[in-house]
């Protein structure tokens, strides 16, 4: 059995604000703050606007991944949470997305 990897740098930074360790998620949440949220680098973000950015990114790459179907669906709610805007908008802004 493979030992845990130890998460460093942004990627530990990120888990801690959203709450999740695999590998690939975090590297799109990174990739998301840095071109869509901030458009600029990480390192100039105080503490609160990075967890805040972390968190909307992780909005936009569940909401990127969730589909374009008109329907609410399960996680709508928590991605609703994570972007700020109401739940009902989700289905239509995922189905633009797509």
């Amino acid at each position: 059995m493979n030992a845990p990897t130890t998460l460093r740098g942004y990627a530990a930074s990120i888990a801690q604000a959203i709450g999740t360790t695999d590998a690939k998620t975090l590297a799109e949440v990174e990739d998301t703050m840095r071109h869509v949220i901030f458009h600029s680098t990480l390192d100039w973000q105080s503490a609160k606007e990075f967890k805040r950015g972390a968190r909307k990114a992780f909005g936009l790459v569940k909401l990127k991944r969730r589909g374009g179907s008109v329907f609410m669906l399960p996680d709508d709610r928590e991605i609703a949470r994570l972007l700020g805007i109401d739940a009902d908008a989700v289905p239509a802004l995922a189905k633009e997305a797509q």
